[in-house]
């Protein structure tokens, strides 16, 4: 037997693995990493390897292999290779502003712009310094300075986040009990990635910072790897999202740690009253503009994409109109969906919910119409069990001249649907969840996640829909959403926030339970292992704490309202 020699990894330097390398069978080394195999193996995209899926997966290209294995290698073409290159970016950004404003801490916000809008801790950013931060990037990313990934004592990385003045890092830390962690070192920057990063910092080719209010957008390229040059104003948009922060800070919940140490302190209580208080205030601020309207409004469109919460908060502005003397008489616009056999579909053949024409347009503009001049009108009712309109149930609508229509759905704003209702009579309303909690001071909580959240909670729940399916259509969900739903939400009235600065401790329980049903192997193991990740970090809050009005009842279930 030919004696076997083990390298300064302790590998078997003649064990070669079985390794299925971006669909090609490969004989591997073992111990080699995947950036290692790639010299050999290429990355078949043009643009450059930033991460690599392994076994379904996401690892960084420094991982070692050790056992047989699938590998299929991402870029910024795919949604995780994309996540890659948004956090090296945002690495860059931050070792920027530690060179050229020393001392000073910038804050990430929301998402805005294709990009992620940041701010100085303690004062503005003007346009010369925004133009000095993109050239001290660029010369970063030019220098291809490799990043090396090693674990340190937690101990350190803690003491290293506070001299830096990064509480929120060091909370975090604390509070995850590790004996180790694993940091990111590139040049003499230390950084606690949530996920992979790319292996240099020139495999980041295009970004851009723009001045925007008081701070700067982080704008990042498009699916295609170009550059995005156009910048639509969102104003609407940026003043929700600025004052949910704002009221964020005012409470002591900007980040996750934060919320962690309420809970931790025996505040949950009072964080939960004061959310749901502040939910309250703005549907009475809404009904109010109603109010002093009435004379003219006749149809109320309620809008927004999937899992925003338009149902009860429609249901929750309808109490509140009545009290300011108005009836609203709510018709879901779900209710109108075509059967399948009559769905758009996707170039795959995959059913296109989120498309316009997946209403029944024909039906709508026959109903409206005539609901609006008080005709009497027998309304469809979708049973979503089944995935069809009920044979025989409908719902008999007609309304009193104390009465006003309420039109809630995905395509409300959509003027297509309107289009015969002069503008003076309808008020329009679009409800969506804007997370403001951060993770830290430098990584954002993408607002998207929580709307998936409550969508596979209460899909698995309510809907009869496995997590995996939730996750695998989730995609074309979203790509429908910036079509047909987000180009009209700077049209509304009012920009409902629905989200809850604490839902995410309250969706973790059932996340958790609900994301290890989904089996290694399938197409939606990689997202339901990141959600699993993503969710670990909040302390839980149980679901009898959660007031029965509350928008999350939609999707955990309790709610005093019937849906």
């Amino acid at each position: 037997m030919p004696r076997v020699e083990k390298n300064n990894r302790g590998e078997f330097m003649h064990r070669q693995l079985n390794v299925v390398l971006n669909g090609i069978p490969t004989k591997i080394n073992a111990g080699l990493s995947i950036l290692e195999a790639l010299d050999q193996y290429p990355h078949p995209g043009k643009h450059p390897a930033l991460g690599a899926i392994v076994d379904f997966q996401l690892s960084s290209l420094g991982r070692r292999l050790r056992t047989d294995c699938t590998v299929d290698t991402v870029d910024l073409t795919s949604k995780a290779g994309a996540d890659i290159y948004r956090r090296t970016v945002v690495l860059l950004l931050t070792m920027a502003v530690e060179k050229l404003l020393p001392g000073r801490q910038i804050e990430v916000g929301q998402s805005i712009a294709h990009g992620y809008f940041f701010s100085l801790r303690d004062g503005r950013l003007g346009k010369k310094k925004v133009k000095e931060l993109q050239a001290e990037m660029e010369r970063l990313r030019d220098r291809a300075m490799p990043l090396h990934f090693m674990f340190y004592p937690a101990e350190e990385a803690i003491r290293y986040y506070e001299s830096l003045g990064l509480k929120s890092k060091a909370d975090m830390l604390w509070q995850s009990h590790q004996t180790q962690v694993l940091m990111a070192k590139v040049g003499d920057r230390l950084t606690l990635p949530y996920g992979p990063l790319a292996m240099s910092t020139d495999a980041i080719h295009h970004f851009s910072l723009l001045p925007y209010e008081d701070g700067m957008v982080l704008r990042f390229p498009d699916r295609k790897g170009r550059p995005v040059k156009r910048m639509t104003p969102q104003p609407k948009l940026f003043a929700t999202f600025r004052e949910s922060a704002e009221w964020n800070k005012l409470i002591g919940a900007a980040n996750v740690s934060q919320l962690n140490r309420l809970l931790i302190d025996g505040r949950g209580g009072d964080l939960i009253r004061l959310a749901e208080g502040l939910h309250e205030k703005k549907i009475v601020q809404v009904a109010d503009l109603i109010a002093a309207r009435r004379k003219d409004v006749r149809l109320i469109l309620i809008s927004g994409p999937s899992s925003s919460g338009k149902t009860t908060t429609s249901k929750r502005l309808s109490i509140q109109l009545r009290v300011n003397g108005i009836e609203p008489v709510t018709v879901s616009l779900d209710n109108y969906y075509l059967d399948p056999s009559r769905t758009p579909r996707h170039p795959d053949g995959s059913f296109d919910f989120e498309h316009l024409e997946a209403l029944d347009l024909e039906l709508l503009d026959d109903h409206l119409p005539r609901l609006i001049a008080g005709e009497k009108v027998a309304t469809p009712v979708f049973d979503f069990q089944n995935h069809r309109r009920h044979p025989t149930k409908t719902i008999p609508i007609q309304l009193a001249k104390n009465q006003v229509l309420m039109l809630e759905g995905i395509h409300a704003l959509n003027p297509r649907l309107t289009e015969n209702v002069r503008q003076s009579a309808k008020f329009k309303l679009f409800v969506s969840a804007l997370t403001q909690l951060s993770i830290d001071e430098h990584n954002r909580i993408f607002t998207a996640d929580t709307r998936l959240l409550r969508r596979l909670v209460r899909d698995r729940h309510f809907r009869g829909y496995a997590v995996a399916d939730t996750i695998n259509m989730w995609d074309s969900v979203r790509k429908g959403e910036q079509k047909w739903i987000f180009p009209f939400q700077e049209d509304a009235d009012v920009l409902f926030n629905s989200a809850l600065v604490y839902e995410q401790s309250v969706l973790t329980t059932y996340a958790r339970r609900f994301l290890v049903e989904v089996p290694r192997g399938s197409a939606a193991y990689t997202e339901a292992d990141r959600l699993m990740n993503f969710v670990n970090m909040f302390i839980p809050i149980l679901p009898e704490e959660v007031p029965t009005t509350s928008v999350l009842r939609e999707f955990i279930g309790g709610s005093a309202f019937r849906y």
